[in-house]
């Protein structure tokens, strides 16, 4: 009689063994493994990149070191246009009209950043973040993913409500939010 027991008791573990093993029993912790995995292999390819434009900036003189600068100069320019363009600025809708022939929309952004490809991706999306975005636009974005209306987000970040309701528009404009007022995969970029 014990045999017997002991003999399904040892088929039943193996049994529970099995269906643990077969049916995913580490599936979240796999599935978390594997983001975190993804995670760090965007972060390593935006320091390789950002690595071979220091190395390429180390390499040359004093006289092509300066280049940079004034390429991110250029590109620190652009961007404070399309920003004075959002606010309504025509001096500044017809510079980025002649140079890149569009009006500000979430393709001119990317067509600004890539006007510059000698600037590592990462540097250039901070600094679009930074200057479109800023601290005020970053504080509304992160009340509205809490669910705030935009009064409530608007009054919590310190913003008067008409310059909130501009900023929330133009935010929406250059694909930050989307029409419902959710954050895009750009506005939750900014956030970091």
């Amino acid at each position: 009689m014990w045999a017997e027991v002991s003999v399904i008791l040892l088929a039943i573990i193996i049994l529970l063994l099995a269906w643990i093993y077969f049916s995913g029993g580490g599936t979240p912790r796999t599935l978390k493994l594997k983001k975190e995995i993804n995670s760090l292999q965007e972060k390593v390819e935006d320091l390789r990149e950002t690595n071979k434009v220091l190395r390429s900036g180390m390499e040359s003189s004093e006289e092509e070191y300066q280049h940079p600068v004034v390429r991110a100069s250029a590109l620190v320019e652009n961007l404070e246009r399309l920003k004075d363009a959002l606010k309504g600025s025509k001096t500044a809708k017809d510079a980025l009209r002649e140079k890149f022939g569009e009006e500000p929309n979430p393709d001119l952004v990317d067509r600004i950043l890539s006007s510059e490809p000698n600037i590592s991706s990462p540097l250039k999306r901070r600094l679009a973040h930074e200057i479109l975005v800023g601290d005020s636009g970053r504080d509304i974005l992160r009340r509205l993913e809490e669910g705030a209306t935009i009064e409530n987000a608007v009054a919590e970040a310190g913003v008067p409500l008409n310059t909130g309701r501009q900023k929330v528009v133009a935010l929406q404009r250059l694909g930050y939010l989307d029409n419902k007022l959710n954050l895009t995969e750009a506005g939750r970029e900014a956030l970091l």
